[in-house]
């Protein structure tokens, strides 16, 4: 016969979009199962690091009474205080240290993205910092950092100088760190196609007491997140 060639009731060139559509809906969905998989493997790691740099810390407070300072631990002073630093092993690790271990984590991506611990109370208690990747991830709640999280670097006024740099888990020497109460927070919210960050100070209802929606400690750090 002399029309269009057909497989089944469908011409050729339909048989090729429709496994051509196939194919990439296909590669789609496994892009997207595998950056998952990839960001869930990121975090896990950065999870398992800072627990492991809290028991080394933890050890040599044993032995000598504080935690390490800033000096002893980081390779590179945060740009807003002296009392933090970032953290790869890889990088530097001061002798002091290498009894208890012969370099410290350091996060793959370092130096785009690095640990960061800082000491207060005279190197009585510390915190790690970082930046998980997947941020349903339920360990940041559990860490208190649901808000946004970070150092403050003033020791004399820590309620009123907390760090502008933005992190969503971290793991403490003790559990009296600071959290930012509900009229300090911020939401993200898309207005007109385009997305603000609205204050949850005065509020009694809304998105945030959603617990759904994320909020954030600062309004620079919701802008980071929300933009």
């Amino acid at each position: 016969m002399g029309g269009k060639s057909r497989i089944a009731g469908f011409t050729l060139i339909e048989v090729f979009i429709t496994f051509t559509i196939l194919i990439v809906l296909l590669t789609l969905m496994n892009y997207t199962d595998i950056l998952t998989y990839i960001q869930r493997s990121h975090d896990s790691v950065s999870k398992a690091d800072l627990n492991k740099a809290r028991s080394i810390f933890e050890s040599f407070q044993k032995d000598h009474g504080r935690y390490p300072t800033v000096a002893e631990v980081t390779y590179d002073i945060q740009n807003d205080t002296s009392l933090a630093g970032k953290m790869c092993g890889k990088r530097y690790t001061d002798d002091i240290l290498k009894e208890y271990s012969s370099e410290l984590p350091c996060n793959s991506q370092s130096p785009a993205v690095d640990y960061v611990y800082f000491t207060y109370n005279n190197n009585q208690d510390f915190v790690l910092f970082t930046l998980l990747e997947r941020p349903d991830d339920q360990a940041i709640q559990a860490s208190g950092c649901s808000g946004g999280c970070s150092y403050f670097t003033n020791s004399d006024n820590p309620t009123d100088s907390l760090s502008t740099n933005y992190f969503n888990y971290a793991v403490y020497s003790s559990l009296d760190y600071l959290n930012c109460a509900l009229d300090n927070q911020w939401y993200c919210q898309s207005v007109g196609g385009t997305n603000l960050c609205n204050t949850c100070s005065g509020r009694t209802s809304g998105p945030c007491f959603d617990p759904v929606v994320r909020k954030y400690c600062r309004p620079s750090w919701c802008e980071v997140q929300c933009n």
